[in-house]
């Protein structure tokens, strides 16, 4: 063997080498927002909306976070994460009215957070009577006492 083929036949092994120990291993689907299952349909579909009754309790709830760091980025995650720690100690659905409070020493941040905790309940598919405090048009609403869609007359 002359000498270059000697190289061109290491170019090629060590290019083998390197080429096939890149492989990649699967990985699970990520769920992309936005993406869903649909299907064609023909004729009419129509959604009756859900609606629920709130019972937001007089007793005002509290939750607390702190963090170290800066940026106003974190401040906005801080405040979230309180949030979400004010309705796990509640157990509560939303927090109605919630205050903020942010205290920040160097780059330590203590966000705080107070509000009247909101229970969801009696959910139900909307009727007439709910149509004013929903602002839908009542040709897609059920009749309470027929459980039937109702027509409007025009």
């Amino acid at each position: 063997m002359n000498k270059a083929t000697k190289i061109l036949l290491g170019v090629v092994v060590v290019g083998g080498i390197v080429f096939s120990s890149c492989g990649s291993t699967p990985k699970a689907p990520l769920m992309v927002e936005g993406q869903g299952k649909w299907r064609n349909v023909t004729g009419l579909v129509t959604h009756i909306p859900v609606t629920a009754d709130l019972d937001v309790k007089s007793q005002k709830v509290q939750g607390e976070y702190r963090a170290e760091g800066e940026g106003d980025g974190l401040i906005k995650m801080c405040k979230a994460q309180a949030l979400v720690n004010a309705l796990e100690t509640s157990g509560a659905d939303v927090l109605i009215n919630p205050i903020y409070s942010v205290e920040q020493k160097g780059n330590k941040i203590v966000v705080r957070v107070s509000g009247y905790p909101g229970f969801y309940k009696n959910f139900r598919a909307a009727t007439i009577k709910d149509k004013d405090l929903l602002e839908i048009k009542p040709s897609v609403l059920s009749n309470e006492e027929s459980n039937v869609i109702y027509k409007e007359n025009k």
